[in-house]
């Protein structure tokens, strides 16, 4: 019996949390919901140093998100995704920083008043050995058409 705990704990181990997740299809005026311009905070992947600035949010073909981190200004492009057997949704946003892929894997919901907020766990594709970057966005009232 260890022997077959040890082998399931390997196997779930080696296993990618992007591998149980499906994009779904994309959906200008679902993801409409998103767009507009955000206050952001969050934590640089590479140096671990906070940060503070604004994040935009738009959608023409696809749904783009831009922000201001410690090392500059960063252009990600997003998808929702349905992962695990309870196919929760999730927002996936993809990027380059420094000439690395990077992953940014994202719970959103909103609060009380229907904005969005998304609270993003930000780390290399091919590394995965540091504590992920942080990224946490709130919609601004004051910028709402």
């Amino acid at each position: 019996m260890p022997i077959l705990a040890s082998l399931l704990a390997l196997s779930f181990a080696a296993t990618d949390a992007r591998d149980y997740c499906q994009p779904d299809t994309f959906d200008a005026e679902w993801l409409g919901y998103f767009v507009g311009t955000y206050d952001a905070i969050g934590r640089d992947y590479w140096t671990g140093r906070p940060f503070a600035g604004r994040a935009i949010i738009s959608v023409s073909d696809t749904l783009n998100v831009t922000w201001r981190d410690a090392r500059g200004t960063i252009s990600a492009i997003g998808r929702t995704e349905q992962c695990g057997m309870d196919h929760i949704r999730i927002l996936h946003v993809v990027f380059r920083q420094g000439g690395t892929d990077m992953d940014g894997l994202c719970n959103y919901s909103s609060e009380l008043d229907n904005y969005p907020r998304i609270t993003c766990q930000l780390a290399a594709v091919k590394y995965h050995t540091r504590a992920p970057g942080l990224l946490a966005i709130f919609f601004r009232h004051n910028d709402a058409n």
